[in-house]
């Protein structure tokens, strides 16, 4: 079908310009790794994980996110999700879903890498976390709760989705979810953030606005980051934050057995057929590419 083959040509280009965002990043975190060096040598003794996050992480959400846009701008006419009646009251439930998912892929994650750290002998390091509890709360806040869900909800919700949602919200969706997921490139966030990606994409495709997916991500983030590492240093406020947690946690998973029946997902203008669906967006070679990239993140991390 002529269609189907111009569908994998989309999602083909896509596959090429998130590979080149990733291939961005790593290219920008060596360079900076190299200069860092080099000042080292020279008797530099300033703060190394603050400045291969200035040098790198931040020049890539601005350099990668400009190629990518690049590759896909003229991918024909976006289809830009319509502004429907989603109500706040959706919002907070898509929000604490938002918590649940979190808390619960974190915990996949942790217990996957304990079992292959287990298997190969090694401790069990989550290089994220290790990453964050080193670096100056000004700097984590920049990085993660405004520059990383800025760019991210351009990149994986409003560059993505508006080039594939005439393929349907199930197809926009799993797409939004599994790149956002290998993306990150670790075990520890893929099954996390391949949930969230999955909820930021239905709220952006049902409201239109890619407000309203930014600020749960940031809220998200300062969650797990900010507030996370001022619980880890005094006992009653993380005693508040697990309690505050746990009932989050619980109020998500309620909402999300009571409002199950709610979600919609509209049809296809451009339907692909139920068993070509993996073929058509993933066995192209922009996609392999891309998974190629981020298996390398995945084993290198």
């Amino acid at each position: 079908m002529d269609y189907l083959r111009e569908i994998k040509k989309t999602c083909s280009r896509l596959g090429v310009g998130y590979a080149a965002f990733l291939v961005v990043g790593l290219l920008l975190q060596m360079e900076a790794g190299l200069i860092l060096g080099v000042l080292g040598s020279m008797g530099w003794m300033g703060d190394w994980n603050t400045w291969i996050v200035i040098l790198g992480s931040l020049p890539t959400y601005l350099l990668g996110t400009l190629i990518c846009w690049l590759i896909v701008k003229d991918m024909g006419t976006p289809c830009r999700p319509r502004k429907q009646p989603f109500g706040a009251g959706r919002l907070v439930v898509a929000f604490f879903a938002c918590i649940s998912i979190m808390y619960i892929g974190n915990i996949i994650g942790t217990v996957l890498m304990s079992i292959v750290n287990g298997i190969q002998g090694k401790p069990l390091v989550n290089p994220v976390s290790e990453l964050i509890e080193n670096l100056d709360t000004r700097v984590i806040f920049l990085l993660t709760v405004v520059a990383a869900p800025i760019f991210e909800e351009i990149l994986y919700r409003k560059l993505l989705i508006d080039r594939v949602a005439h393929y349907g919200d199930k197809v926009a969706v799993i797409l939004s979810g599994v790149l956002f997921g290998l993306s990150h490139g670790n075990f520890y966030q893929f099954f996390y953030a391949f949930g969230l990606g999955v909820v930021f994409a239905y709220v952006y495709i049902n409201t239109g606005k890619l407000r309203y997916t930014i600020i749960f991500h940031a809220v998200i983030n300062f969650m797990g980051s900010i507030v996370a590492l001022h619980a880890a240093d005094n006992i009653w406020f993380a005693m508040a934050y697990g309690i505050f947690m746990i009932a989050a946690v619980v109020l998500g998973i309620v909402f999300l057995i009571l409002y199950r029946r709610e979600i919609r997902l509209k049809p296809a203008m451009l339907a692909i057929p139920r068993g070509r669906r993996f073929e058509t967006l993933f066995l192209n070679l922009g996609m392999i590419l891309f998974f190629f990239v981020s298996v390398g993140l995945f084993l290198f991390s």
